[in-house]
């Protein structure tokens, strides 16, 4: 008897200490997650509430205040907050995403404008570049031809002076030009004019002054203005510095003074502005060459200025 009463006072001893074994276990894990769930949020004003973290949003924390009564804490007034066990800092839900995402976006865009190469322009500078050295089109010979030209020589005072004009003359003729175009702007060839004194010089003693005259030589084009339009043909203005000599007569007839035929070798200088439209075109110039004449039969010399305006109508071909 005294026995089982020994066994039962220990067996009631071992149940004793696992109780309160469990109820420790149990305040440990309590106070554990109290201290878990504690929160210190530093305000703007620069105050610190302390308090149980129940959860957060978008607007703001909760917490229980030291009343226990559960208490909204703004984030609109929230300078900081964190948990009071790791320092963690605690933010409105959803703001680690978002900032995750524009942090990204950012890292992004930097990794783009790196790989982006760029040139630093200074102010004025033209980044556009022309090509002056250029020929758009296949065709670097230029065949012009100009199949109507009218000319008025001046003569000068000296011939007007010896002899009495009673109507003056005009030349007809044609002009052919073979140049090479290397560039769209520039081109350069020889050139050979053949003209006719249709008209020549009549004096009031009845008589005539004839004049016909070749001239050949070397031109300089420049081409300011070019459009192609297909085909051999294009739109362009020119201007043309022709350097040459001028010779008097021709296989139709020789040049005359009253006095009986001569001839005659001057250097010429001409100077041509023209236009021309899918072919055809006009242009318009002045012819600088004085000439010194022997008058036939005598060992007398006059001066015959073969100046003067023309103008001609023609067609260019690209060949």
């Amino acid at each position: 008897m005294g026995k089982t009463a020994c066994v039962n006072k220990a067996g009631d001893e071992v149940s004793a200490v696992k109780k309160t074994c469990l109820i420790l276990a149990i305040l440990a894990v309590f106070v554990l997650t109290a201290a878990a769930s504690q929160i210190n949020i530093i305000m703007k004003d620069g105050s610190v509430i302390t308090g149980g973290f129940l959860g957060r949003d978008s607007d703001g924390i909760y917490i229980k205040n030291e009343k226990g009564s559960a208490e909204t804490i703004p984030f609109s007034k929230i300078k900081k907050a964190f948990n009071a066990q790791t320092g963690e800092e605690i933010k409105a839900e959803g703001q680690e995403k978002q900032e995750s995402a524009v942090s990204g976006a950012a890292k992004a865009k930097e990794v783009v404008i790196e790989s982006v190469p760029y040139k630093v322009v200074e102010k004025g500078e033209d980044t556009k570049k022309i090509n002056y050295l250029k020929r758009s089109k296949p065709n670097y010979i230029m065949l012009d031809l100009d199949f109507g030209y009218i000319e008025n020589a001046w003569l000068g005072d000296e011939i007007k002076n010896k002899y009495e004009f009673d109507r003056m003359g005009m030349s007809l003729g044609m002009s052919w030009g073979l140049l090479l175009r290397p560039f769209d702007w520039f081109g350069a060839g020889g050139y050979v004019n053949f003209e006719l004194w249709s008209f020549p010089v009549e004096l009031k003693s009845g008589s005539e002054i004839y004049l016909p005259a070749y001239s050949y030589g070397a031109v300089i084009r420049m081409i300011p203005y070019s459009e192609d339009k297909g085909y051999a043909n294009e739109d362009m203005a020119v201007f043309d510095l022709r350097l040459g000599m001028r010779s008097m007569g021709t296989i139709f007839g020789r040049a005359k003074l009253p006095e009986g035929e001569f001839d005659a070798v001057a250097p010429e200088t001409v100077i041509i502005v023209g236009a021309h439209m899918d072919g055809f075109g006009v242009k318009a110039g002045y012819r600088f060459c004085t000439a010194d004449v022997t008058i036939p039969g005598t060992t007398k010399k006059i001066k015959i200025d073969l100046s003067g305006l023309f103008i001609s109508m023609g067609v260019i071909f690209n060949i």
